[in-house]
């Protein structure tokens, strides 16, 4: 896991599989551990969870810190909080302020932030502390939403050659007959989100 948020409704996740199948399985042990936490704290019943999942593959090289800052965002663009650094459910506090979380484990983009720890916290906090692009906020949401990579072009081309179905927004009437395609890989990270029921 390299980034996540929990919020009051859904949850992002960043992460890189070990194998195939191991995102299905991660996020199906989440739901219902998850699940069966909330029922019996509150005393409900039934599921939390609205469906399945949506994951895209990211890019780790272009694409990847604009993950990392598009999930710690998260509370600050739903006005849960004035400043990131405030919001004690995400992944924000190991990245930017070198506090230890079991949890995380930084992707290769972020090492190159610095030449050592508190380099790279230092690195990272001016990144998230830049203006976001609401296009791009736009974009990955997207890319999220349809599950497709988020990624180069030449990249998701290598996907299509592959798959022989689209990687990006664009869907082709073919692409939605044929149904959606999960793409899981070994060394590329996925990015997860699940939304709440209620």
């Amino acid at each position: 896991m390299h980034a996540y948020v929990l919020m009051t409704n859904h949850v992002h996740l960043l992460m890189t599989p070990s194998s195939i199948g191991h995102i299905a399985r991660v996020m199906q042990a989440f739901g219902a551990s998850l699940c069966t936490l909330v029922n019996d704290r509150y005393r409900r019943t039934g599921a939390l969870w609205e469906g399945r999942y949506k994951a895209c593959m990211v890019d780790g090289k272009n694409h990847l810190l604009r993950c990392y800052h598009y999930i710690e965002l998260n509370p600050v663009w739903a006005r849960m909080v004035a400043d990131v650094h405030g919001y004690p459910w995400s992944s924000h506090a190991s990245n930017a302020l070198a506090c230890a979380n079991p949890l995380i484990r930084p992707h290769a983009p972020y090492f190159v932030l610095g030449t050592n720890h508190h380099e790279r916290c230092e690195a990272y906090r001016e990144v998230v502390e830049q203006i976001v692009d609401p296009e791009e906020r736009d974009h990955i949401r997207l890319h999220l939403q349809r599950q497709h990579a988020l990624a180069s072009d030449r990249f998701r081309q290598a996907i299509e050659a592959c798959l022989a179905t689209r990687a990006d927004p664009r869907r082709s009437r073919k692409d939605r007959q044929a149904g959606k395609v999960r793409l899981v890989s070994r060394t590329r990270p996925l990015f997860c989100r699940h939304t709440h029921s209620e």
